[in-house]
């Protein structure tokens, strides 16, 4: 019996590396609201100081949740980091979410109520 991912005419390596919504390899690092790009993707807030992940999540536009965050007073940007990565080609969110549920059981952030991947599903992928 075939199954999906052969009727698609997709293999399980291509499976694997989908379920990763950014690239493999070190997250950017921006210190201003200004260079974060309109993107979808996954980041972390940091603290500048000891540099322990403070929050991880997933959006679709980066610059727009980063000052959803700075105006809600739970990012500094004079004390805090966001590392991004900007999804690739192809990644829709459910593999953000993914993206973002391993970074939070990798990086377990001080500030997140769950363990992540309970994003909206609606809007832009």
């Amino acid at each position: 019996m075939m199954n999906l991912w052969q009727w698609l005419g997709l293999e399980k390596a291509s499976r694997s590396e989908s379920s990763s919504a950014i690239a493999p390899g070190r997250m950017r690092v921006s210190r201003s609201p200004r260079s974060i790009p309109r993107e979808p993707g996954v980041y972390r807030h940091v603290n500048k100081r000891t540099g322990s992940v403070l929050y991880i999540g997933q959006t679709c536009n980066l610059a727009r949740r980063q000052r959803e965050h700075a105006a809600a007073g739970r990012l500094n940007f004079t004390t805090h980091e966001i590392w991004y990565g900007v999804a690739r080609k192809g990644a829709n969110v459910n593999d953000r979410c993914t993206t973002e549920k391993r970074q939070i059981k990798k990086w377990q952030p001080s500030r997140n109520k769950s363990s992540g991947g309970n994003g909206r599903r609606e809007g832009p992928q």
